[in-house]
């Protein structure tokens, strides 16, 4: 099997995925994420707590024609786990601050796209609502 990795953009590998380019965060970065940067592997770093107010964040994640809108306290692990069960290459759309409160009101907003879950319709509606957001 040939590698998948035809460039880089910034911290992130460019992958060609069916004809498309997709864009990656390697694994050595998440190892780096969830290690920390000066540790040895094995030796896993702990940041001190903060509340979990101010760590939650709302995602837009798309695979194929449709995007997860959900929340988490630590993105690089829900995404390398979100990846593992995904048809589809992931694509990181949006991330901002906040909890269930906001995602709620994101998942309410966007209704009439909704498919199942936390998945929503990919659509120009969709796209510009996310794009509006802080």
């Amino acid at each position: 099997m040939t590698d998948p990795v035809i460039g880089m953009d910034g911290a992130l590998e460019i992958w060609l995925i069916d004809g498309k380019e997709v864009r990656v965060v390697p694994r050595r970065v998440m190892e780096m994420l969830s290690n920390g940067f000066d540790r040895p592997p094995g030796e896993r770093w702990q940041a001190p707590p903060e509340p979990v107010a101010e760590r939650s964040v709302v995602y837009f994640v798309k695979s194929g024609d449709f995007v997860k809108i959900g929340r988490t306290t630590n993105f690089p692990d829900r995404l390398a786990k979100l990846q593992v069960g995904a048809p589809h290459a992931l694509e990181v759309l949006h991330v901002i601050k906040g909890g269930s409160k906001r995602e709620a009101e994101i998942h309410r907003a966007l209704r009439d796209y909704h498919y199942r879950g936390e998945w929503f319709h990919y659509c120009e509606p969709l796209i510009a609502y996310f794009e509006s957001l802080e």
